[in-house]
């Protein structure tokens, strides 16, 4: 049975790598390994599917996180908390730096006026030694049990910094709570065109408590379930709700669409030119891969803005296959012998992956 492959050493990165990290290793690697750069390499191509592998599933927080305990103990993600260990050797416990010994290790006493500021264990008289000794192993378990507390309450802490950080990515799927109950809200639709480009919109508030509009100037990248800051009494704030659009649906910060090409265009290749949100059309060049049905061809920095940050998302472009109604039976045969030569998925299985 062969091995499976470790997806942080495909990617080339480490355990606790960011998201943007990942990302930008994915995008490297996929330009090098991609199918359309190497069309008669099989290797590049085998390569091409476990990058794309290891990125579904590291980009992935829930996948990531199923992933990481299949790996040894020793090798999984720590996600920004820090790493920890345990040596059996010297009995001790370290923790973001800190090292907490057992009585019996003896190194732990090179400084033992940090642990007691009477005689030392070489004193002359025994019964000096005895008391040193016993308010040296006090004063060891009293500074034991205090580092334990301030890592407890450093860890508690940085678990609560990870948790609002990681508060700030998911606003595209989780509704912002209120930051005060006494502060009131109005919950206002946008088109993505507004989220996309950034927006100043005056927003209707309810019918018979006033009759002025609310002005709100819409951040680039914003999402349903946003907050943005308004000014109207007694409204503070509106909450986005984001329209469905007619030809997009948007995945985070990725925008999908799907577009119609013939059969011709999915074996042979095509050259699409397809308007996003923006004034410009985005051009999608295929032309060494076989467009087949389920493929998605993923275009780098051409999906939502995101928001607070430079940068953009990606657009995953789908295909619907259009076949011909008809064909002249002289074409059939030479379709036939043009597919003669054609290489053909060895595995049912084989699944095709955003490229």
């Amino acid at each position: 049975m062969s091995k499976s492959p470790d997806y942080y050493d495909t990617l080339g990165i480490k355990r606790d790598a960011t998201q943007d990290e990942i990302k930008r290793a994915y995008r490297g690697l996929a330009r090098v390994h991609h199918p359309d750069n190497n069309p008669d390499d099989k290797k590049a191509t085998q390569k091409f599917q476990v990058i794309n592998e290891a990125y579904g599933t590291l980009s992935d927080p829930e996948k990531r996180r199923k992933y990481d305990l299949t790996l040894p103990s020793e090798y999984r993600s720590t996600a920004g908390f820090g790493t920890a260990s345990y040596s059996r050797s010297t009995s001790s416990f370290s923790s973001s730096g800190w090292s907490y010994p057992s009585k019996r290790d003896e190194s732990f006493f090179s400084g033992a006026k940090f642990f007691s500021s009477g005689p030392t264990p070489n004193s002359s008289t025994s019964a000096s030694a005895s008391s040193t000794s016993t308010s040296s192993a006090y004063s060891l378990d009293e500074t034991f049990k205090t580092r334990v507390n301030e890592v407890r309450n450093s860890m508690a802490k940085a678990m609560a910094d990870v948790l609002h950080n990681a508060n700030k990515f998911t606003s595209a799927s989780k509704p912002q709570a209120p930051p005060d109950a006494h502060r009131k809200s109005v919950t206002a639709n946008f088109t993505l065109e507004q989220l996309y480009r950034g927006d100043t919109v005056y927003v209707d508030l309810p019918h018979g408590i006033t009759s002025k509009k609310m002005k709100v100037e819409i951040p680039r990248g914003a999402a349903s379930g946003d907050l943005i800051e308004g000014a109207e009494y007694p409204y503070d704030f509106c909450i986005v709700q984001e329209i469905p659009h007619p030809r997009f649906k948007r995945e985070g910060n990725d925008l999908v669409v799907t577009v119609d090409v013939t059969l011709l265009q999915a074996l042979a290749g095509v050259t699409l030119n397809i308007q996003g949100l923006g004034s410009q059309p985005v051009t999608c060049l295929i032309q060494n891969q076989v467009i087949s049905p389920g493929y998605t061809h993923r275009l780098f920095e051409e999906g939502m803005p995101i928001r607070g940050k430079a940068g953009k998302g990606d657009m995953l472009v789908k295909f619907n296959i259009v076949f011909p109604l008809s064909m002249h039976p002289q074409k059939k045969e030479q379709l036939k012998e043009g597919f003669s030569g054609a290489r053909w998925p060895t595995e049912s299985s084989t699944s095709n992956k955003p490229v």
